[in-house]
Formats: C-alpha cells, sequence, structure tokens
C-alpha cells in the first residue's frame, strides 16, 4: 500500500490531467445528450432525428399542432405510438431550462470534474514553484543562474 500511495504523489499530475480529460468528455457527453425544445423543430430537424421511422406525415401533425405544453400532449396525436413515444420523450421536451435528467448530471459531474482537477493542478503547480524558491534561498543562488 506504501508503494502504492508513493507512485501516486509521483504521478498526482497525470491523475489530475486525467480527470480533467474525464470532466471534458462528460461535458460534452451532455451537451450532445441534451434534449431538443419540441416547438423549436423544423421539417428538416425533424428528418435529422435519432428516431426511427418518423414519416412526413407524422412530422406535419406534429409541426401543425403548434406549442406544446407538456411533452405527453404529443401522445395523444394519432400515429405516435408507445415505442415512438418513448423516443420522442427521450430526445425531446418542452422546456428551454435544465432538468434534472441524467444529461444534466453529467453536465454537473463534468463541470466539477474539470474545473476542479484544474484548481488542483494550479496547487500542485503552486506549490512546486514555492519549494523550488525556498531551495533557492536555502542554497543561496541568485535567479540569473537557476533554470525554470
Amino acid at each position: 500500500m506504501q508503494k502504492f500511495a508513493a507512485w501516486i504523489r509521483r504521478h498526482k499530475t497525470k491523475f489530475i490531467d486525467t480527470g480533467i480529460a474525464l470532466g471534458l468528455v462528460l461535458l460534452a457527453w451532455a451537451y450532445f445528450n441534451a434534449p431538443v425544445n419540441i416547438n423549436r423543430m423544423t421539417a428538416a430537424d425533424w428528418r435529422d432525428t435519432h428516431i426511427q421511422k418518423i414519416g412526413a406525415v407524422t412530422i406535419q401533425k406534429l409541426e401543425s399542432n403548434g406549442a406544446y405544453q407538456d411533452i405527453r400532449e404529443v401522445d395523444a396525436l394519432p400515429g405516435i405510438g408507445p415505442v415512438k413515444m418513448i423516443q420522442i420523450r427521450h430526445y425531446f421536451t418542452t422546456w428551454d431550462t435544465a432538468k434534472a435528467d441524467v444529461w444534466y448530471w453529467g453536465l454537473l459531474a463534468g463541470l466539477i470534474l474539470t474545473f476542479g482537477c484544474g484548481l488542483a493542478r494550479h496547487v500542485v503547480r503552486s506549490n512546486k514553484r514555492e519549494a523550488a524558491r525556498r531551495l533557492e534561498r536555502r542554497l543561496g543562488l541568485d535567479d540569473k543562474n537557476v533554470k525554470r
């Protein structure tokens, strides 16, 4: 266990950099998995969705009913079955602000991980700089002779 702890102390910047990279991956995942507001969709947007077998007639039905107050209103349209409704609920919403869904928690975790590890990296680097300055003072070296 002591060898492992010593190894982690020697390689802590690699762990911190890995945490930053993981946080950025979580942020990208959350961005691309965030639900889209169904009221802002156009016919071209509907054709490019992840929903399989959504036809032109169904797209016209969705567009013609205007603004939806709740995503459950889509279920009342003819031609929207339970499987398609599950897909619509997963990819679309009627609100613009963030809600507590899986993508939202990914976004929060990504932000916390990225900025937390960035702060830890800053602290580690400033501690190394401070240790180098103390060593310079102890050895009596001037700044011109020290390589940085």
